[in-house]
């Protein structure tokens, strides 16, 4: 039953003004909003954090904007997952009265599947968390920093860890990861022609590798380093001759939210398993959701982030590829729905 619990809260959790990235939590949407399938307008608070800070990031088409619809465990699990829904759509219907185009926005829900550590009901779990990400067509200025060396043996199967140096998270993340000597990382801050270099060093000291994960914030089709994103385009046009980097069976695995998402995610994994696996073959990995970030957890190279798709079981896109980079169709793509 509808039940008023007072006015909408915001928590500011990343805030960017040089990247022009945020990340936000509004939370305290009233109890069961959508009982006898009424829609409430938005909670002043939050209506007003959107149009002061939301907004003057991603109009003009400056940015876009990733939603994730959440509910407290009070209740049938359908009924919150149908109540999730409604709430990031009552964000998105907000942003797109005020112009913004639907193209910039991706709205998903996860229900109760984050409230599982409550009891009870909680007024954080009844919200909807946000990503704001400048297009790679915005180019501020990022602060000047060296990402360390990757200690370096030729001729040795290692795993790749490539990592986004300007994004909090990641840096956080990165920090308990790898640091014994079957790992080479790269902290990338400065963009595509940094990450580029970084491959061509690894070249010229004969590095391979069976794994690579590339941990960033994610698009569909693309992962972000810095305030640039890596494309299919990208990679046709600027990534080649990295094939001699993987010259065994390899898994590239993509974690950033949504970048496998929809025919845009399913071409950047063909580009990249027919540029990076064309020698040994392997498969490329990606996400098709949001996800939550898990500092210092990691069973395995790849998985940082928890991600919560409607039914828990279908996020993730995966393509194998026979040596040479030809894809093996269509037995082994799991499509976004």
């Amino acid at each position: 039953m509808y039940q008023a619990t007072g006015p909408g809260r915001v928590e500011i959790v990343t805030d960017d003004k040089v990247t022009g990235t945020l990340e936000a939590l509004l939370y305290n949407f009233d109890f069961d909003d959508f009982s006898g399938h009424k829609f409430h307008p938005l909670k002043t608070a939050h209506a007003n954090f959107l149009s002061s800070r939301v907004f003057p990031l991603i109009e003009g088409n400056r940015g876009n904007i990733w939603l994730r619809g959440s509910a407290s465990k009070i209740g049938e699990t359908d009924w919150n997952m149908t109540l999730s829904m409604v709430r990031a759509g009552q964000v998105q219907a907000f942003l797109l009265d005020g112009g913004i185009k639907s193209e910039q926005i991706v709205a998903n829900a996860v229900g109760e599947s984050l409230a599982k550590r409550h009891s009870e009901d909680d007024p954080r779990d009844r919200g909807v968390y946000l990503w704001v990400r400048p297009n790679a067509s915005v180019r501020p200025p990022l602060p000047t920093r060296v990402p360390p060396k990757p200690a370096l043996s030729r001729g040795k199967l290692k795993k790749l860890y490539v990592y986004d140096r300007s994004s909090f998270l990641d840096r956080m993340q990165a920090s308990g990861r790898f640091d014994d000597n079957e790992v080479v990382t790269l902290a990338i801050d400065k963009g595509i022609d940094e990450l580029k270099d970084s491959f061509d060093v690894l070249l010229e000291h004969g590095q391979i590798f069976n794994r690579a994960l590339f941990q960033t914030h994610g698009m569909p089709g693309g992962i972000w380093f810095g305030n640039e994103v890596l494309t299919k385009y990208v990679l046709t046009s600027k990534f080649n001759k990295y094939a001699a980097l993987f010259p065994s069976v390899t898994r590239i695995y993509f974690d950033g939210c949504n970048v496998a998402g929809g025919e845009d995610g399913t071409n950047f994994l063909l580009a990249a398993g027919n540029i990076f696996l064309a020698r040994g073959g392997g498969e490329a990995v990606g996400w098709i959701t949001l996800g939550t970030a898990m500092p210092g957890f990691l069973p395995f190279i790849g998985g940082h982030t928890i991600h919560f798709g409607f039914d828990n079981s279908n996020n993730v896109k995966r393509i194998r590829f026979f040596p040479g980079g030809s894809p093996n169709f269509p037995d082994s793509w799991i499509p976004a729905r």
